[in-house]
């Protein structure tokens, strides 16, 4: 009876992926991933060192948008996004994204002297 009594405070039932499926979206996702890093030395190494931090800016500045193009109109046209997560501090978000800039600052500095 605790239990029936914590799904109803609004919490939907979990319903987890099969297990195939979880790992094709792992598969891509962790493929996704090596070829960012791919494609990210070979934008390092076409503007080599002393335009680094322009490129490691852009490339901020376009996961911004392209985070953008799929929360807003989430926020907008469907009730996805809550007032509880909106009202939800987001200093921890500005954190990791300062240290994901910060490291992908660092791979801007390294990439153009690094072979390959």
């Amino acid at each position: 009876m605790a239990a029936a009594g914590r799904e109803a405070v609004g919490r939907p039932s979990k319903e987890h992926l099969p297990v195939a499926q979880l790992a094709c979206i792992m598969a891509v996702l962790i493929s996704l991933g090596c070829v960012n890093f791919i494609l990210l030395k070979e934008l390092y190494t076409a503007y080599g060192d002393q335009y680094a931090f322009f490129v490691n800016q852009g490339v901020n500045f376009l996961y911004i948008v392209y985070g953008g193009a799929i929360l807003y109109p989430r926020m907008c046209l469907t009730n996805a996004v809550t007032p509880t997560m909106k009202a939800l501090s987001k200093k921890r978000f500005v954190v990791m994204g300062f240290l994901d800039a910060l490291g992908t600052f660092f791979t801007a500095m390294g990439a153009a002297f690094t072979p390959g």
